[in-house]
């Protein structure tokens, strides 16, 4: 019976030691090479929440009451609490399914990294991340789970993030190493996580460079769009004068429309300093026909930016009261070929920031055989 007891506490100590091999000072070095290859600079301000947190530029948000879901670890009566879903409006890319709860708790010290490592305990197979408000590790199925909690005083309002690639249907065999490109990922969202509490202002979307909007996505999203740049240049080889084309470019890019236009066409006077919103609304619904179908629905364009060859514009319905999330976007370039032909070249983005970036990357293309994209 000893000999049985001693062989028990022998394996129970062996699992427990196996789920974190990584020593305390590789974390750091994990991490750091993480946010140097994904530095998410480029955040908005959700305003769903009334707490203003870094939303990165390219992800979208919804917000809903749930029960609540670490109802013990808060030792709170509250039978709900608020969830803020996270998703990337890069389709194809799409992270682990993060989830923001909210939930309201005057003690600050009701939630530790004891307690949510005793609430994952029976997933837990190996630790690859941990500090003092997060944790990284895979289960049995190979499923990367990442958890980050941080409490905001001021607000009394406790943060925990929560991802998993499972709620994508992505579990995929790890090695025994554990590696795993699922790993990147987890870091990626783990640092979306961190950032989402941090004190930082608003970015000035009209500010940003291309390269550094390239530099916030992973490498599978920036080559993706490099290849995109290279499909749109081949494509409009093929674009009669004064044709339009829409084609698809998979999920990355819904559409990207192309107008093939003389050279002294009056749609080039889009882009002068003097153009007016009056007379751009006009040159696109009535000469180009690009957004016809919302000025005849009483939407207002409205010129947020105008830069060399370049627009973006936000569609404002005015025939009722309308929120920012109302508005229809526009980035609208112009794409000088080889041959000294000219496109107009327009993408209807979900929001402003969005907008940004596709006038960015849009603008790249001209460049796409001189400079990476």
């Amino acid at each position: 019976m000893k000999s049985l007891s001693l062989s028990c506490l022998f394996l129970v100590l062996t699992l427990v030691g196996c789920k974190k091999t990584i020593p305390v000072d590789e974390y750091s070095k994990l991490y750091k090479e993480a946010t140097h290859k994904f530095p998410n600079t480029v955040t908005k301000k959700e305003c769903a929440t009334g707490l203003g947190l870094n939303i990165p530029f390219h992800y979208h948000y919804d917000i809903e009451n749930v029960k609540t879901r670490f109802k013990k670890e808060l030792k709170t009566n509250n039978r709900l609490s608020r969830i803020l879903k996270l998703k990337s409006k890069l389709v194809t890319f799409n992270g682990f399914g993060g989830r923001v709860y909210l939930i309201e708790n005057s003690q600050a010290d009701v939630v530790s990294m004891d307690k949510i490592l005793k609430k994952y305990s029976s997933q837990i197979k190996h630790i690859v991340y941990q500090d003092a408000e997060s944790i990284i590790f895979y289960d049995r199925y190979m499923v990367y789970i990442t958890v980050f909690f941080h409490y905001i005083e001021k607000e009394r309002v406790h943060v925990i993030f929560e991802s998993t690639n499972a709620l994508e249907g992505n579990s995929v065999y790890i090695g025994e190493k554990g590696d795993s490109s699922l790993l990147s990922r987890a870091l990626y969202d783990l640092h979306v996580a961190k950032t989402l509490v941090e004190e930082r202002t608003q970015v000035k979307l009209d500010t940003v460079s291309w390269k550094t909007f390239k530099n916030n996505l992973t490498g599978s999203e920036r080559q993706a769009y490099k290849d995109v740049a290279s499909q749109i240049v081949k494509v409009t080889d093929t674009i009669p004068l004064n044709t339009v084309d829409v084609s698809p470019y998979g999920e990355i890019l819904p559409y990207v429309g192309m107008i093939k236009v003389q050279e002294k066409s009056p749609l080039l006077t889009i882009f002068n300093a003097t153009s007016s919103e009056k007379e751009i609304t006009r040159l696109l619904s009535k000469e180009a026909e690009i957004i016809d179908y919302y000025t005849i629905r009483e939407y207002k364009v409205l010129l947020l930016n105008r830069d060399k060859n370049a627009l973006v514009l936000a569609l404002e319905p005015v025939c009722c009261l309308s929120a920012e999330n109302d508005y229809v976007h526009v980035s609208i370039n112009l794409y000088t070929n080889k041959k000294g032909e000219q496109f107009l070249l327009y993408v209807f983005p979900e929001d402003e920031a969005m907008a940004y970036f596709y006038s960015k990357f849009l603008a790249t293309i001209q460049n796409t055989d001189e400079e990476e994209v």
